[in-house]
């Protein structure tokens, strides 16, 4: 933006740049990290860069705080690092391992998940899943959705 007078409004009032915009939305902060940690963050922010990751990972933590969804991740994620531990190997990586993996989550899924009588119905209109069916409606929404945040994350 070239220096010199300021660009105005049609009400004649000063239009602010970018950097104030953001300053308006955003606090900057310092947050000491142990260097690996550092170091790991920014390789898994690859072009997004550290800040996106960390702002990325704060929000997916907070995001809905459902205590019940949280201690769910929570159980998988410990059966992942036990896999690890038991065989030396993750279960992303190895055949085995993912076998293990696979059955121990479908074991906590069965004790963890409601269960009975599935009475179909509806999404909420203008859902995520919603949106998804209307791409392609014989799917069902739990393997529409499986395929959907698979592919938004990566696994795919």
């Amino acid at each position: 933006m070239p220096r010199g007078r300021p660009i105005t409004t049609p009400a004649g009032e000063a239009q602010k740049t970018k950097r104030q915009r953001q300053a308006e939305r955003e606090i900057t902060v310092a947050l000491g990290l142990p260097r690996e940690l550092h170091a790991r963050l920014k390789t898994l922010g690859g072009y997004r860069g550290l800040s996106a990751e960390i702002r990325k990972r704060l929000e997916v933590s907070l995001e809905g705080d459902d205590p019940e969804t949280r201690r769910l991740l929570s159980a998988i994620a410990k059966i992942a690092q036990d896999v690890t531990d038991a065989y030396g190997t993750s279960w992303r990586t190895d055949a085995f391992a993912s076998h293990v993996f696979r059955g121990a989550v479908r074991e906590l899924l069965d004790w963890a998940v409601i269960s009975g009588e599935a009475v179909p119905r509806g999404p909420k209109p203008g859902s995520r899943i919603s949106r998804l069916l209307e791409k392609d409606p014989g799917r069902g929404p739990g393997p529409e959705l499986g395929f959907a945040v698979a592919a938004q994350e990566g696994f795919i």
